[in-house]
Order: C-alpha cells, then structure tokens, then sequence
C-alpha cells in the first residue's frame, strides 16, 4: 500500500469544511495517478479560509506490483555524469540529459569537440560500480572552427533578417 497526499488550491473560499468528505472510503481517480491501480480515499483536510483541500489516498494493487517499473526519471533532469578530457587531461565536467557517444561533436565553451571515446571507468562486467559512477570522454579539438556565439533571442529576428 502506498499513502499519497494530493493538496488542491484555489481561490478563497472554493473548498466548503465539507468539501470531498462524502467520498471518504470510496475509489476515486485522480490525474497523475495510475488507473492500473486502486485509490481510495482516506481522509480530506481543508482549510478555513477554503483555499486549499488536501486529500489522502490510499493506493493499492490486487496483485504484487513492481512499484520500480513504475518509476522514472523526469526528462527534465540531467541524468549522465560526464568527465571530459582531452589528451587524458581533464577538460570540464558536466550533468546532461543522456551519455555522449563516439562520433557526437559537442561544445565545451566555445570551442568545438569530436567525441573520440567513451568509457565508464567504475563499473564492473556484473553491474556493479567500484566507486563513483560517471562517463570518462575523450574528446579532440575540431581545428579551424569559428567560436560559437549565443545570440539568445535576438537569433530569431536575425534569421528572419537575413532570409
């Protein structure tokens, strides 16, 4: 069983002292939550000034759920730990959203990379890790590329400038 604490808000006085209680016991769905599983309704809160209601779910499966198959890492979160070098000299660390790959070019700064190697210098054949588990990149410089600027918004107008 797993206890989920959803809180709604509002404006003043949306939510009455009663609001939701007669659903207490009773299934319920709510975004966000899986309609794999049971969610019943457990216990509401709402404030005195009717601004906020806060429900307690219960949640559960008629079957022994692999509650890790259901978890996931936001898109939104860099997720791979990458050490650059070049020439086995340390160059920048960085968190991004996925591991780089042989071939990929990337930016350090201004200056621009072919990705040459890729390795995890931690991990084990078994899955295991001896330390701490990050991607060791070996990059090399691309010679004679011009140094890349951020023009920010003002990109946009000057494309639409120049075509």
């Amino acid at each position: 069983m797993i206890e989920i604490t959803v809180s709604l808000h509002a404006k003043e006085g949306s939510f009455k002292p009663t609001s939701m209680t007669e659903w207490i016991g009773h299934l319920v769905e709510v975004t966000g939550l899986d309609p794999a599983y049971h969610h019943v309704l457990k216990h509401v809160e709402n404030t005195e000034d009717g601004s906020r209601c806060t429900l307690t779910i219960h949640t559960h499966s008629e079957v022994d759920a692999d509650l890790a198959a259901n978890m996931s890492v936001r898109w939104d979160t860099p997720t791979a730990q990458v050490r650059a070098h070049v020439d086995g000299e340390h160059l920048h660390t960085a968190r991004l959203e996925a591991p780089l790959q042989p071939g990929q070019t990337v930016r350090v700064g201004e200056d621009l990379f072919n990705v040459l190697d890729v390795h995890y210098p931690a991990r084990r054949d078994d899955g295991t890790t001896d330390g701490e588990d990050y991607q060791h990149a070996e990059l090399q410089p691309i010679p004679g590329q011009p140094p890349v600027r951020d023009l920010g918004a003002v990109a946009g107008v000057l494309g639409a400038l120049l075509s």
